[in-house]
């Protein structure tokens, strides 16, 4: 079984200090918004203004009341316009004529003024977070109080690697890989989940067939999810507050259907024999993997005992630009979200599958033409066995789905009792249009975390 990401030459990953410089020529201009948060205006007046500047009579501007209410330092006062919410035009109109007065020598929006949606360096080329067009609008989920915090999200991939953005949320895991020679870590099954590098050889796989050098899939995807936030380093993920539980199912020439269906029971907490139980349950599974034939029964049964269990476990649609119906585990069914990729532009990503089977799509990138349109998150700089922590672009449906499992966990940060179905439900509902093509179908929209937890918060 072959990973879903999709790689392509001319460096889809790339060291940080690579990119940066591709990311700034290519980072969308900034657009400032139509009425930036205020509250009220600061008037300066003149020294010597006769009386107290707090007892000032200010002219009532095209209906638009003035009053004092905060006098201030400096000869300035605090002044609130009746009504409060006044478009920038009507604001700025408000100024000009307020700057007017003789008794006046400055007027200024009282602007509102908050922490940083991150202190990550590098969160600026996460347009996948924050970008208007063909983002998932994060900060705005954030702004309303989700982190996901309290909520474990299991990532069954390719294990995971020391990293300081990623440690400080990592709890438990285990290694599903039976095979000891796929796993290269002399052994079969074990609770060490760490990737020890899937690279492969000419042949190894199947004939003919190119090497490749390690992708760090799993620690990849888990950085989508749930790099820690504002601890000054790297990114941050879509739940920096989540916890994360490693589940390495994928190695040297992917994983297999016996070992996966497993580790879907393991980590939704079911039991699984000869296997400790998990003592970290997750409520939200990330599968950024797959194959392209029917699903398999055991796949199945343990997707419908997972989503039993309360688990919601979120799926990529796959890689091959063909009916997600082909893929699996995406066209298992049940109570999963499939999940197709978007490029930067809010279109559905080249390569991405589509179709009657994907519930939402999400931003997966597309690095043909800059590695910066595609998805910054934690990585290795090991060619093949392991080596630094770094941070890479990578582009796929294996990249998209881990922003919505990131969303569920911030849902459930929120409400707890949210079964797989409400979750889905929501996500969906609160999906907005497309900004780009996807004419075959790309579910309900592109997942919108501030609009989903706006959502949960009023309904």
């Amino acid at each position: 079984m072959r990973l879903p990401t999709r790689l392509t030459t001319g460096g889809v990953l790339l060291l940080l200090s690579t990119v940066l410089s591709a990311a700034a020529s290519t980072a969308a201009p900034a657009v400032e918004p139509e009425g930036p948060a205020s509250d009220g205006l600061i008037v300066e007046f003149r020294p010597g203004t006769d009386g107290d500047p707090s007892r000032t009579d200010l002219p009532e501007i095209e209906g638009i009341r003035l009053s004092v209410a905060v006098p201030m330092a400096n000869d300035r006062v605090l002044v609130r316009t009746q009504p409060a919410d006044l478009s920038r035009a009507t604001r700025d109109d408000v100024i000009r004529r307020l700057a007017a007065d003789h008794r006046v020598v400055s007027v200024e929006p009282n602007l509102r003024i908050a922490a940083p949606n991150s202190e990550d360096p590098y969160y600026s080329y996460q347009w996948d977070l924050h970008e208007d067009t063909a983002g998932m609008r994060v900060p705005e989920a954030w702004d309303q109080g989700a982190r996901g915090a309290g909520v474990t999200v299991a990532v069954l991939d390719t294990g995971i690697t020391k990293h300081p953005d990623l440690d400080g949320n990592v709890v438990g895991g285990y290694d599903f890989l039976s095979n000891a020679a796929a796993a290269r870590d002399g052994d079969g099954r074990d609770a060490n989940p760490a990737d020890e590098g899937d690279w492969t050889t000419f042949g190894q796989c199947e004939k003919s067939r190119p090497g490749r050098p390690s992708t760090w899939h799993g620690t990849h995807v888990a950085g989508t999810v749930a790099a820690v936030g504002d601890n000054s380093v790297g990114v941050t993920g879509v739940a920096p507050q989540a916890r994360l539980v490693p589940v390495r199912v994928l190695g040297a020439c992917g994983g297999t259907v016996a070992d996966i269906s497993d580790a879907i029971v393991w980590a939704s907490g079911g039991p699984v024999p000869g296997v400790p139980a998990n003592p970290n349950p997750a409520r939200v599974l990330n599968l950024s993997l797959g194959g392209t034939n029917a699903c398999p029964r055991a796949y199945s049964a343990a997707l419908k005992s997972a989503t039993g269990r309360g688990a919601t476990v979120v799926i990529a649609a796959g890689n091959d630009n063909q009916p997600a119906s082909r893929a699996t585990p995406a066209n298992c069914g049940g109570n999963t979200i499939v999940v197709a990729a978007l490029n930067r532009a809010g279109g559905k990503a080249g390569y991405s599958n589509y179709g009657e089977t994907v519930d939402i799509a999400a931003p997966g990138g597309d690095t043909e033409n800059a590695a910066a349109d595609g998805i910054l998150s934690t990585w290795n700089q090991g060619q093949t066995t392991l080596g630094d922590a770094g941070y890479g672009y990578m582009e796929g449906t294996s990249m998209a789905a881990p922003h919505v499992a990131g969303l569920a966990a911030l849902l459930l940060g929120l409400d707890g009792t949210l079964a797989p179905d409400d979750l889905k439900s929501v996500i969906q509902l609160t999906a907005r249009a497309l900004p780009g093509d996807c004419p075959d179908g790309c579910g309900t929209g592109l997942a919108d975390a501030g609009a989903a937890v706006r959502f949960l918060l009023t309904t």
